[in-house]
């Protein structure tokens, strides 16, 4: 029997495989790391922040090599909240998701893969490794909203697609956002 609820917690993970975790086999990653990272955090079961930092280095999908990955979460009883940087700067995000119906809440995603076939091979399989294609795109979303969904206002923008393959070519640019939604109102879909 605990006198109080305080806790206090300290974790740390070193050289776990990603390809030992269920969730990248199910998505059918084709990249490999390796993990290392921290837990720590304390308070009630009403009233606590847990910190959690992650790093993946030596990241490869066979011939290909990328920078390292870092996660960093700042999880407490209505707010998680964090930066996330996958495969160096190709994937970036900044996030404050509330789990309070009034408070705010706010994710940016910036997809930038100046080198198209290590990023479409990591994350759509091995066939891939032996197209002859190259590209890149570059893709970002903002949005803010309350609770589920509610008071939305969401800007995405593709802001470039270049695909080059023997069979077909796509140049596309464009500065204007695909997707618009402003105070909870479709503008562009």
């Amino acid at each position: 029997n605990l006198k109080n609820d305080q806790m206090k917690m300290d974790y740390s993970w070193d050289n776990l495989s990603l390809n030992n975790f269920a969730f990248a086999k199910r998505a059918r990653l084709n990249l490999n790391g390796i993990i290392s990272g921290s837990l720590n955090g304390e308070g009630t079961s009403k009233d606590y922040l847990i910190k959690v930092e992650s790093t993946m280095d030596s990241t490869r999908s066979q011939d290909f090599v990328f920078e390292n990955s870092k996660v960093a979460l700042n999880v407490t009883p209505s707010y998680v909240s964090g930066t996330a940087s996958l495969l160096g700067s190709i994937i970036t995000s900044d996030f404050d998701y509330s789990f309070n119906k009034s408070r705010s809440s706010r994710i940016e995603l910036l997809i930038n893969a100046p080198n198209l076939k290590p990023f479409a091979t990591a994350f759509f399989g091995q066939h891939l490794e032996t197209e002859d294609f190259s590209g890149n795109l570059k893709f970002n979303l903002n949005t803010q909203f309350k609770g589920d969904f509610e008071d939305v206002n969401l800007k995405g923008n593709l802001e470039n697609l270049v695909f080059k393959h023997e069979s077909f070519n796509v140049n596309y640019k464009s500065k204007q956002p695909q997707f618009l939604i402003e105070d909870n109102a479709i503008k562009r879909w």
